[in-house]
């Protein structure tokens, strides 16, 4: 039986229909597919921190140790745990300046570099050496892909210094690490030099920043001690925006004390470990190093086909 002319022009652009969306459906697919997909995408950086007060326990009444600063014969010590622990970035307390930095430089190899801040007032440097850059455009392991670093510095209103390495990470972002040594005698002092450090810390353009060095206190051994001791509440003020990442390391003091730490503000830190390598210290040095192993993960925008 023949269909009725109406019905047969219904029926045929109901088929033309269903056959154009079909077509457009895949197209529609691939568009929204493109984004999502490249929202999953990840940069994954490793990055490795040793922290190393490298002077001297300080015996005003033995001529060995009346000078506590780094001793130029322990320099050659000092570069093979660096070669031994293979970090990105070291922060050293206690140097006695940059000659001594470039002593250490000249020890620890080509592709090293590092900085110690020149209007330091006080005897002793803080500084901050990180492997550097190749030559022919690339970049070292661990240091990822771009390479460049730059060095700056913060002098606090008390003359104490701190030195500090700027590294790419992953998803091109940037890292960070700063090296500090708080005041070893006067609280008041240490607490204006942490307030005015973490300050110019917080206003840095990286989104990840490690405090690293000896901070000369105790906050686990002060805690059962006095509840309202100052350094107490300094280490509560650091906390409002750094993390002690090094909570279960360990002691580092030949005084049985953990006053060398790790802190940071960090957003993109998926797995981290830090410890006290232990057995490090030679003649009278009283600090061991503290390593801390980080993997930085962030997503990245895939380019759009």
């Amino acid at each position: 039986m023949r269909l009725p002319d109406h019905v047969l022009v219904r029926r045929v652009s109901l088929a033309l229909g269903l056959l154009a969306l079909g077509a457009l459906l895949p197209v529609q697919l691939v568009h929204r597919r493109g984004p999502a997909a490249a929202a999953l995408r990840h940069d994954t950086y490793r990055l490795r921190i040793l922290t190393w007060n490298v002077g001297k326990i300080f015996l005003p009444f033995d001529s060995r140790a009346a000078d506590s600063r780094a001793s130029d014969d322990d320099l050659a010590h000092i570069a093979h745990v660096v070669h031994e622990t293979a970090p990105d970035v070291v922060a050293l307390q206690e140097l006695r300046g940059r000659e001594q930095l470039d002593r250490l430089l000249d020890l620890v190899g080509a592709g090293w570099v590092g900085s110690v801040p020149e209007q330091e007032v006080h005897d002793r440097r803080v500084a901050i050496i990180a492997r550097a850059p190749a030559r022919d455009g690339g970049s070292p392991a661990g240091l990822g892909p771009g390479g460049g670093l730059t060095f700056r510095s913060v002098v606090t209103s008390t003359g104490r210094s701190a030195a500090a390495v700027s590294l790419p990470v992953a998803g091109g972002a940037r890292a960070l690490v700063v090296s500090i040594h708080l005041d070893a005698f006067d609280r008041d002092r240490r607490r204006v030099q942490a307030e005015e450090i973490v300050d110019w810390a917080n206003r840095q353009p990286e989104p990840e920043v490690f405090l690293c060095g000896d901070f000369n206190f105790d906050y686990d051994f002060l805690q059962g001690q006095a509840a309202e001791h100052p350094d107490l509440n300094l280490y509560r003020f650091m906390s409002r925006t750094f993390e002690d990442l090094g909570r279960a390391a360990g002691l580092t003091t030949i005084l049985a004390r953990r006053v060398d730490y790790i802190f940071a503000r960090t957003s993109g830190v998926q797995a981290r470990e830090v410890r006290v390598i232990p057995g490090k210290r030679r003649s009278l040095m009283d600090h061991e190093p503290v390593v801390g192993s980080f993997e930085i993960r962030r997503p990245t925008a895939s380019p759009r086909r």
